[in-house]
């Protein structure tokens, strides 16, 4: 098991767990460009990242995770509190229609039942 850290700060956190050939980034507050050249410096090719998993919705954690997703791919996971917040940043993944199809429900009322899910937690 191996453990990078990309940064940590207030402009921007991102650590990579590496497990034999599974990479994941927690987190990923830097910007694309800024990311992709972290993990260069660190011998991880971007595309080589197997999942996002963001921790919480500051800005810190999350600036660079919709990008980063949309350009390689990359799967995303979050809790669903984290994406009521923040889930306007992310409508370009159109992560309403997968949520539709996980959850069951149509695309225009994913908004409604995780803000009501959410809001009994």
């Amino acid at each position: 098991m191996r453990f990078a850290c990309l940064g940590s700060g207030s402009e921007g956190n991102g650590l990579v767990v590496e497990v034999g050939s599974t990479r994941l980034l927690i987190d990923c507050g830097f910007g694309l460009r800024d990311t992709v050249a972290r993990l260069a410096r660190i011998g991880v090719a971007a595309e080589t990242v197997a999942a996002i998993v963001v921790t919480h919705e500051h800005s810190d954690h999350i600036g660079g995770v919709a990008a980063f997703a949309a350009r390689f791919g990359t799967p995303v996971w979050l809790t669903f509190g984290t994406l009521s917040v923040v889930a306007e940043r992310f409508a370009r993944l159109d992560l309403q229609t997968e949520l539709a199809r996980l959850l069951g429900v149509p695309k225009q009322r994913v908004n409604h039942w995780i803000t009501t899910k959410c809001s009994r937690l």
